[in-house]
Parts: C-alpha cells; structure tokens; sequence
C-alpha cells in the first residue's frame, strides 16, 4: 500500500487493470487465467452494481463484508499465478 496523504491509501482502478484482461480474452486469448481474473473481477462488480442506492456509510459497511473478502481472495490468487506464469507474457504483463 502507499500512502500518499497521511491516512489515505492510494487507490488504482479496477477498470483499468480488468482492460488487460479484457484485451487478452478479446485478442483470442485461451489462458484460464484470464478468464478466472475476469470472473473474479466481475463478481467484485456485480456486489457494487447492488449497492449504488445505499447511504456512503452503508456502502462502505457492504463493500467492507462482501467485497473484502472477494479482493482478498483476488490478490491472494494473483500473487500464486503471477508466479507460475512466466515473465515477459501477456499474461504476466496484465497481472503486473
């Protein structure tokens, strides 16, 4: 994590890191990997999709109970792929 004003953790888009995947899968590309990523990232969506209409607090408690869990699990997942694919691919590349 990098904290950037005290208190605060700098965020990146998921949309931005789900488009390497999405181009991947686009380009023709069979990796389950992939397509496990994309899965997972969607399930991520679908939890905020159902949440839009709830108060700041509400939403925050949400995304604290069911969609921690899912990044967890996300990044847990990543970190043990990323490691059995080699490097320079593209699938490296979009989990990088």
């Amino acid at each position: 994590m990098i904290e950037v004003v005290p208190g605060r953790v700098a965020a990146g888009c998921l949309a931005h890191a789900r488009r390497k995947f999405d181009e991947l899968i686009r380009d023709g590309g069979k990796s389950v990997v992939v397509t496990e990523a994309v899965a997972r990232i969607a399930a991520i969506y679908r939890i905020e999709r159902k949440i839009t209409t709830l108060t700041p607090e509400n939403r925050l408690a949400e995304r604290r109970r069911r969609c921690q869990p899912l990044w967890d699990a996300l990044h847990a997942w990543l970190r043990l792929e990323r490691g059995r694919v080699p490097n320079g691919s593209a699938t490296a590349k979009a989990i990088d």
